[in-house]
């Protein structure tokens, strides 16, 4: 399946009143029903709590006591229990601290390797340089620029997203990209 962890985690990712189970559970309830089969919800969230570190109370906290980066581990937990092929990222490490972001980065190499497919958008031009094998730089609508290998730098990464040098990064014919 298809799966979108949004940019604004606190008003389109969780329900801040609801615990951490409920919210890990939001899009598994036919896995689970209504309501949750707790020895089965309870062991799978324990297991996702473990596998990215959560920092707790207890899965029956509410989300809304949690740090921004544990916020943003059930976030991206609710989504690995139902197994994506597909992740859409939406500045996912937005407002996490240094070392929740080199947790997720680990994550992400792990769910690659495993065959799942990461579409990420980052504010964080430096990050997308860092991580990515491979950043497509968009303009209303079309690809713009496409880097990858010597071409994947923080400085044509910020020219093409400005406009400038886009053929001299791509060596390609104006046009060619997206029409």
């Amino acid at each position: 399946g298809i799966a979108l962890v949004p940019g604004d985690r606190a008003t389109q990712g969780l329900l801040l009143i609801r615990s951490i189970i409920e919210n890990l559970h939001l899009p598994n309830w036919r896995i689970y029903g209504f309501p949750l089969k707790l020895s089965k919800a309870n062991s799978d969230a324990n297991g996702i709590a473990k596998t990215l570190n959560m920092v707790m109370e207890s899965l029956d906290a509410p989300v809304s006591t949690l740090s921004g980066g544990n916020a943003q581990k059930v976030v991206i937990g609710k989504w690995l229990l139902r197994d994506p092929k597909l992740l859409l990222l939406d500045d996912p490490t937005k407002g996490v601290d240094v070392g929740t972001k080199a947790e997720f980065y680990n994550l992400l190499d792990r769910l690659c390797e495993t065959g799942t497919t990461i579409l990420f958008y980052s504010s964080d031009d430096q990050e997308l340089v860092d991580i990515c094998p491979r950043v497509l730089v968009m303009q209303d609508g079309f690809i713009k620029a496409d880097l990858s290998g010597n071409n994947l730098t923080k400085a044509n990464l910020v020219s093409t997203s400005m406009g400038v040098g886009l053929d001299a990064v791509n060596n390609n014919k104006p046009g060619k990209h997206g029409q």
